[in-house]
């Protein structure tokens, strides 16, 4: 199975879990996906992150979900909507002001307001 096929599989079978709220399932299998990739499918593993990320965010592990919207942007913070978007309210979450506001600015210069009203003087 290609890289693409694997990480396609994985997400399907996260989402029926999502969808039939086994959190903990989802997360084990977008887990398990996520460590049989190596560096050379970072772009396929990107979408596994930002629902990993999601899942975590709902869940409360709102160090975790950082760190996989991270990951999903893969040094390029415009890349993905979604991920920088949840990055901003994982940092706000976690009382990461500086983090946060930065990301905030990256998010507003390129894809305008915030869509959840999150603004530099509420952080």
């Amino acid at each position: 199975m290609t890289p693409l096929h694997w990480t396609v599989e994985a997400n399907r079978r996260a989402g029926e879990r999502f969808m039939a709220r086994d959190l903990d399932g989802a997360i084990s299998i977008l887990e398990e996906a996520t460590t049989g990739l190596g560096p050379e499918h970072q772009e396929h593993a990107r979408f596994l992150y930002e629902n990993l990320g999601l899942i975590y965010l709902q869940t409360h592990l709102v160090r975790h979900a950082a760190l996989c919207f991270l990951r999903a942007l893969d040094g390029d913070p415009v890349s993905r909507e979604q991920s920088l978007r949840l990055l901003i309210v994982a940092y706000a979450r976690l009382g990461q002001r500086w983090e946060a506001l930065e990301c905030l600015r990256a998010f507003e210069a390129r894809f305008g307001p915030h869509p959840d009203g999150v603004r530099a003087d509420q952080l």
